[in-house]
């Protein structure tokens, strides 16, 4: 699938994508489970380092998510491209939910794969971020 920005990857045959509130995002939903869900794209980089913008913006989420925890965010490299790993949950009105997402930054763009389900069915959802990260271009 081709996604804001350029970006292409893979997701799970027959889920519905559409676009997000957020500019340069579209989400990919189940069809048989709507609370499981994979989001792609890709925006202009921040004015801030990777790891500076990430905390922002992990800052400002934690402050409107009840039961935010960190599972993981660190900085790291992406097929040679500075990137970044954020792992975490919260709870949302239907329950826990479990996200990880990864960022990386190529030619002046951000771009994302994230896959977001109830903390329950994240098992599932492992070789699906898996495979969208290993064939997302750039």
């Amino acid at each position: 699938m081709t996604g804001p920005a350029g970006i292409r990857t893979v997701i799970p045959e027959g889920w519905t994508v559409a676009p997000t509130q957020s500019a340069g995002s579209v989400q990919a939903t189940d069809p048989a489970d709507s609370s499981r869900f994979v989001r792609y794209g890709g925006s202009a980089v921040p004015n801030a380092s990777i790891m500076e913008s990430h905390l922002e913006a992990e800052s400002d989420f934690a402050a409107a998510r009840p039961g935010y925890s960190r599972v993981e965010l660190a900085q790291t490299t992406l097929r040679g491209y500075e990137a970044i790993v954020w792992e975490f949950e919260w709870t949302a009105p239907e329950g826990r939910r479990h996200v990880k997402a990864e960022y990386w930054r190529a030619s002046g763009t951000e771009y994302f794969v994230y896959a977001s389900s109830k903390a329950a069915d994240w098992p599932e959802m492992v070789p699906i971020l898996t495979a969208m990260t290993e064939n997302a271009i750039p």
